[in-house]
């Protein structure tokens, strides 16, 4: 489960689901990719068929995963069908339609990636937003929807979590913010560290370093939203121009706080 389709939608749970799911299929194993769309259709890819599920009454938007996961739920049950075993991996807060499916049938598995929680990413979105870079209401949105999800999600969340088999994660902040949030440990909590992060640092001194007099280029590639700090990158960007120093810069993405970084930027 990544919630939002990784053909036609943004965001890091698809793009994540999608990799999975093509390494799984490489290693031959039967996938199908469930997320929400426009309608009830099926797309073979190579990461495996993707369902994806229509709604009228439901916004296809992840504060709305609990109402989302039991229709999962419900279509694992309807293809699992003489299959002696399935495991059901979601990723991020869509773990819930695997878990709801596993209290149904012995038969299933459930098994989440995560990479922070619902509670800890508000947080920080209310947090990335200072009232005097974006004015008050941003600042007023983004305080409103973390206390949504303090009182409505984060338990549902909590809740699911603390019933799936195995919890991937990929990062130390993420292990350590599991473990004091959620009591998570042992066998039910694994870290499966990055490709990259295995490779030494040590590496970087091997880029040859550019011509003195050559103006040196930044790229950053991100979502246009709070916790990715633009703000203050293009505060150290104004520095560096008082300072004399000679770059180009370019960031790369859209989001909600698009504008609010071109008028910045200007």
């Amino acid at each position: 489960m990544s919630g939002k389709n990784p053909l036609t939608d943004p965001g890091g749970y698809a793009s994540y689901g999608y990799v999975v799911g093509e390494c799984l299929t490489q290693l031959g194993y039967e996938v199908d990719l469930l997320a929400f769309g426009e309608r009830d259709e099926e797309v073979r890819t190579a990461a495996g068929r993707i369902r994806t599920f229509g709604s009228r009454t439901v916004p296809r938007r992840t504060e709305f995963f609990p109402f989302w996961c039991r229709r999962f739920a419900r279509e694992i049950h309807a293809a699992l069908g003489e299959a002696e075993q399935a495991v059901v991996h979601g990723v991020g807060p869509w773990s819930l339609a695997g878990v709801l499916a596993m209290r149904k049938n012995r038969r299933i598995k459930a098994v989440g990636s995560y990479f922070t929680t619902l509670r800890n990413e508000m947080f920080w979105l209310a947090k990335g937003v200072p009232i005097n870079d974006y004015g008050l209401g941003p600042k007023a949105r983004y305080q409103t929807a973390y206390l949504v999800v303090l009182l409505t999600l984060h338990p549902i969340e909590r809740w699911a979590l603390s019933r799936l088999e195995t919890v991937f994660v990929h990062y130390e902040y993420t292990r350590k913010l599991l473990e004091r949030e959620l009591g998570l440990r042992g066998r039910n909590l694994v870290m499966i560290p990055y490709a990259i992060d295995l490779q030494p640092k040590a590496a970087l001194n091997m880029i040859p370093a550019a011509p003195a007099d050559h103006p040196f280029e930044v790229l950053t590639v991100c979502r246009q939203e709070p916790r990715k700090g633009i703000n203050y990158l293009l505060r150290a960007y104004r520095l560096l121009l008082d300072r004399g120093v000679t770059f180009h810069a370019t960031v790369v993405g859209s989001g909600a706080l698009l504008e609010a970084h071109r008028k910045m930027t200007r």
